[in-house]
């Protein structure tokens, strides 16, 4: 009669615990030496036996020795810590990036944070020096925004691009901007596609540079428009003849005819006021110039200055300077002169050697008038100015802005319009310098058509192409 096989009991594994069921009642599995140990014949003793084998002592050394996967697997409470501490080293870099800050001052950032959240666990491991900061931004946060507005740009059917030269010592780099409407994303969107250094700014060096980005990205076929600045090479001059301007190569290349050209308009507004000034009798760019600079660095002549407000109880106020590359400083400026006028005029009327252009200029008694018809003409632009310069301004409330100047000065011209503060010395005036009088009334005339003149003639082209999209302004009601 065969002999009862022994079977791995219940109470033979909660003494052996490194052992585990086999497929069989009567097999054990070794768990350390994966291996199966038949104890049919001798139960126990067949286990004791496994044990005291060299293969399973060298595998109990091997295990002891070998680290457990698990301690190098962080728990969910710091990984979460960890994410927090990520997006907040992300946070701080968009945060410098957004206010066109350095990233120089994030190397005190993470210390102050430390310093001014010493309970706060994120705080403690936040490291975003500089180098940190200009990793993170080049290999995640561009890479992430370039790929969603390429995702946001695919659904769009028409697009704008805009490009300027910016110096930097001998690096000329050249951004892309492409300008498209998404009603999703409240209106019109501004965003910086591209920017290269480029070894020059020839027409042919420019368009092959805006082709070849466009082409990479298949958004060729939805350009429709191209706004820069008014020069020969990007429009080929006012009348934007010739085919090597860079306007008139991108139409060839994307064999598009009715492609729209917008030059700066904040240029041509500028462009319009200095022209029609030019006209006057009186060079108000060189007094702006000769004041500021009589006392930017002279204390004892800004004190006598003072001294004369004083005298004059009028409050001082310091001397602006003006660049022509600046379009909205020559306004300020000649404010501040207005402001300042008769202390001026005593202090430099006093002086025993004045400038010889100065000295004419405040004995000429059509000086103040020439400098309150100047504040009142430039008041016309400079808010228009800065409402074009906003970023989401579309190309209709361009044309809009244009044709209110132009409104404006043909109201002017009808009306024989004169500011009230020229009316006013001009009536003093009037009785004994009738032929002087009538000499500043036709300049005044001069200077508005010069004005006018310039405007129409930069901006004829596509206020015309684009007027009959002027409805979608809503600036009145549609019939």
């Amino acid at each position: 009669m065969s002999k009862r096989k022994c079977i791995f009991s219940d109470s033979l594994k909660s003494q052996y615990k490194m052992f585990k069921s086999g497929k069989e009642p009567w097999d054990a599995k070794c768990v350390i030496c994966d291996q199966i140990i038949s104890i049919a014949n001798k139960g126990k003793a067949d286990l004791e036996k496994h044990l005291n084998t060299e293969k399973h002592k060298m595998k109990i050394r091997s295990t002891a020795s070998t680290s457990r996967i698990d301690i190098f697997m962080e728990s969910n409470a710091n990984l979460n810590l960890q994410r927090s501490v990520r997006a907040t080293e992300a946070t701080l870099v968009y945060h410098t990036v957004k206010h066109h800050e350095s990233f120089n001052s994030l190397d005190c950032t993470a210390p102050l944070c430390k310093s001014i959240y010493p309970d706060s666990k994120i705080a403690k491991d936040v490291t975003c020096s500089r180098s940190k900061a200009e990793a993170i931004l080049k290999n995640v946060l561009g890479p992430f925004a370039q790929e969603n507005m390429l995702k946001e740009v695919s659904k769009i059917r028409y697009l704008s691009v805009s490009t300027d030269s910016s110096n930097h010592g001998a690096i000329k780099l050249f951004p892309v901007l492409i300008q498209y409407f998404n009603p999703e994303k409240g209106g019109i969107q501004v965003k910086l596609l591209e920017l290269q250094a480029l070894p020059n700014e020839t027409a042919e060096t420019i368009s092959t540079y805006i082709h070849t980005i466009l082409t990479d990205k298949n958004l060729l076929d939805k350009l429709i428009a191209f706004s820069a600045d008014n020069t020969n090479t990007n429009f080929g001059g006012r009348e934007r003849s010739g085919t090597n301007s860079v306007y008139s190569r991108l139409k060839s290349a994307t064999q598009n005819d009715d492609m729209v050209g917008v030059g700066c308009i904040a240029h041509i507004f500028s462009n319009s006021v200095h022209h029609a000034i030019e006209s006057l009798p009186i060079c108000v760019d060189s007094i702006v110039m000769q004041m500021h600079n009589h006392f930017a660095s002279f204390t004892v002549r800004t004190e006598a200055l003072k001294k004369v407000c004083s005298e004059l109880e009028i409050d001082f106020k310091r001397m602006l300077s003006h660049s022509k590359t600046r379009w909205l400083s020559l306004y300020p400026a000649i404010e501040r002169i207005l402001q300042m006028y008769e202390p001026l005029k005593s202090y430099f009327l006093s002086l025993s050697y004045p400038a010889r252009t100065l000295q004419m200029f405040f004995e000429n008694d059509f000086s103040e008038c020439y400098l309150w018809l100047l504040h009142s003409f430039m008041s016309i632009y400079q808010s228009r100015i800065k409402h074009t310069e906003t970023a989401d301004i579309s190309v209709n409330e361009v044309i809009d802005q244009c044709s209110q100047v132009v409104e404006n000065i043909n109201e002017r011209l009808e009306q024989n319009f004169c500011p009230m503060k020229v009316t006013e010395i001009l009536r003093r005036l009037s009785e004994a310098r009738r032929d002087e009088v009538e000499d500043f009334k036709q300049n005044m005339r001069r200077m508005y058509n010069i004005a006018k003149d310039y405007l129409n003639s930069w901006t004829s082209e596509f206020c015309t192409d684009l007027k009959h999209f002027q409805w979608m302004t809503l600036a009145n009601i549609p019939s």
